[in-house]
């Protein structure tokens, strides 16, 4: 397989131009020959902290723990067949029986086999717990979503990039576009950089991310400047932002899942919502309203500063905030929930317990002006839907009311459910929850605090 074989289609990467067609890659009577299709289910979740809320109802799902592995956002379990299986099929196959599957403009499979190559780029997002099954796969841009490939003894991942750093520190032995050199990631080193297309990249055991074998990294040209400033809703939402890049997420606004905030970025979240696997590397992150899906990852070197009020862990008041614009720092102890009201009247919940990870030195809480309050019952499909309730409030989901993801019952809420339809990743914190009818995604299941 020549180095050709292994470059995208399309000018999107600038790595190198794509070869000419021919009939070894464009056979049309020759179908993908794809490895055994791999079937995902991602259970929406039902959580409830044990902070005062009362189920009334609740036929309770399986433990957390049981089940958090399987949500991770992603996992890098390298997957290829052995050396000797790999020269077996290369001296069988005819070069013409080579599949290239370039991700877009195709749809991303779960699987590839041996005799596959797989080029994700700009735009593209690999499945759920995709398998490489003994294929090779390529990143020059995009997003993995999910993805589980599984161990074996050959290396099968190539990243096109700038800017690869393990723990901070750059990965020696790429000084010009094209060099090529092997890393290796273990332990809980924090393995980051910039793809070829410009959208960042964080991997760490600590995500549950794991690598079994040795990763490819070849240096690609520095990728073409972004605008400066993106403003969601109203310009198209970004996999990621770099450095010199502003992020400004609005009411309204929508983030999506496996978000990458770079180095020397900044994003700051008024509202709208934000999607699962939110990651932050040497960024700046402000948070004042918003939802978010579970898996928000804030690494060494970012800061995230939330502002709001009735900050609490575990159910107990955060002292040093007695006036608007105090500022403390936050270490979040594993296990512990943070809770509170963010500056639009969000309530919010971050824990451990739900992959959330604040890396010790990063966590900020800065005390905001009260919030107005709000309706005191709120009728679903009548009303408009919130992002969340708070202390004093009620939601009645009726027949037709439809909630969002990521909705959030805070402290002293009351929700009742007698019909409709209630989103996944919902949370609630010491509050009360009346489950009677309606539709509920499949899987329910609590948080042991």
């Amino acid at each position: 397989m020549d180095d050709a074989s292994l470059a995208p289609r399309g000018p999107a990467t600038g790595i190198r131009d794509p070869p000419p067609p021919t009939n070894r890659l464009n056979a049309p009577t020759m179908p993908p020959r794809l490895g055994p299709v791999g079937t995902s289910f991602r259970a929406s979740r039902w959580r409830f902290a044990h902070l005062g809320t009362h189920g009334k109802g609740i036929s309770m799902g399986p433990a957390h723990h049981a089940l958090k592995r399987q949500n991770r956002t992603i996992r890098l379990l390298l997957a290829c067949a052995s050396t000797a299986h790999l020269a077996i099929l290369y001296a069988a196959a005819p070069s013409h029986g080579q599949t290239i599957i370039n991700v877009p403009p195709d749809i991303a499979p779960t699987s590839i086999g041996a005799n596959a190559v797989l080029n994700l780029s700009s735009g593209g997002v690999l499945p759920a717990h995709f398998h490489p099954e003994g294929g090779k796969v390529n990143l020059f841009g995009g997003t993995v979503k999910q993805a589980f490939f599984e161990f074996s003894s050959v290396k099968c991942l190539t990243i096109f990039g700038t800017s690869f750093k393990k723990n901070g520190v750059p990965v020696g032995g790429l000084s010009n576009p094209g060099d090529k050199v092997d890393a290796f990631v273990t332990g809980e080193q924090l393995f980051t950089g910039v793809l070829a297309d410009g959208t960042p990249f964080a991997f760490t055991s600590l995500d549950g991310d794991k690598f079994f074998h040795s990763i490819s990294l070849e240096l690609a040209a520095p990728p073409l400047p972004g605008p400066a400033v993106i403003t969601l809703p109203g310009d198209v939402a970004p996999q990621g932002v770099r450095s010199g890049q502003s992020l400004n997420v609005a009411a309204q606004g929508a983030l999506g899942a496996a978000f990458n905030a770079g180095e020397g970025s900044i994003v700051n979240i008024v509202g709208g919502r934000v999607g699962s696997d939110f990651e932050a590397v040497g960024a700046a992150v402000n948070i004042s309203g918003g939802t978010f899906g579970n898996d928000v990852d804030v690494f060494a070197g970012s800061t995230a500063t939330i502002y709001g009020r009735g900050f609490q862990i575990d159910g107990s008041p955060v002292g040093g905030l007695t006036q608007v614009g105090d500022d403390i720092p936050l270490a979040l102890a594993a296990n512990s929930l943070l809770s509170g009201t963010l500056e639009d009247g969000t309530p919010f919940a971050f824990t451990s317990l739900d992959s959330d990870m604040f890396s010790n030195g990063t966590l900020h809480l800065k005390l905001s002006s009260p919030v107005a309050s709000g309706p005191v019952v709120i009728n679903l499909p009548a009303e408009a839907a919130p992002p969340g309730v708070r202390s004093g409030q009620t939601l009645e989901l009726g027949i037709g009311g439809i909630v969002e993801n990521s909705f959030n019952a805070g402290a002293g809420s009351v929700v009742n459910v007698s019909g409709g339809l209630m989103g996944n990743n919902f949370e609630a914190v010491a509050s009360i929850v009346n489950l009677s009818s309606g539709t509920i995604d499949p899987v329910l299941f609590t948080l042991p605090f």
